[in-house]
């Protein structure tokens, strides 16, 4: 849905901060308000309370909020059962790649809708044509 939008749009800035500079607390609040914009808000309160803001050990002094930052989803019996905490540390990492691709993803959005109107303008100034350009102008206006 548009949680990890809402989240990566208000988190962002904080986490391109410094490691060492970002608080846990105040990516709480964060993820607090992003479920509040977006359609998370009517997920179950019981799903929602068991998500926590979890800040990985950090090594080198030139990580940002982003290398260190995950999310975190509390499991309780009788979850524990199929969920341990070896197949949750897997969970964990597989959470953690998918982040990274969300934040490219996120990133290659943001640039594309500054760029856009530049392309299709250029594209339309340099006369490209025929049934190739109008299909790749096409394209670039569905995005």
């Amino acid at each position: 849905g548009d949680f990890h939008h809402y989240l990566m749009d208000l988190i962002g800035p904080d986490l391109a901060e410094p490691a060492a500079s970002v608080s846990a607390y105040k990516l709480t609040g964060t993820l607090e308000a992003a479920i509040r914009a977006s359609n998370a808000q009517y997920d179950s309160p019981d799903v929602l309370d068991r998500l926590r803001v979890r800040m990985m050990a950090h090594v080198g002094g030139d990580e940002q909020g982003w290398d260190v930052f995950s999310l975190e989803y509390t499991v309780t019996p009788p979850l524990t059962t199929v969920f341990t905490e070896a197949a949750m540390g897997k969970y964990l990492r597989v959470f953690n790649f998918l982040w990274r691709l969300k934040r490219v993803e996120h990133s290659l959005c943001a640039t594309w809708q500054t760029m856009k109107p530049n392309v299709t303008a250029a594209l339309q100034r340099d006369g490209v044509s025929g049934r190739a350009g109008r299909a790749l102008c096409g394209e670039l206006r569905r995005c």
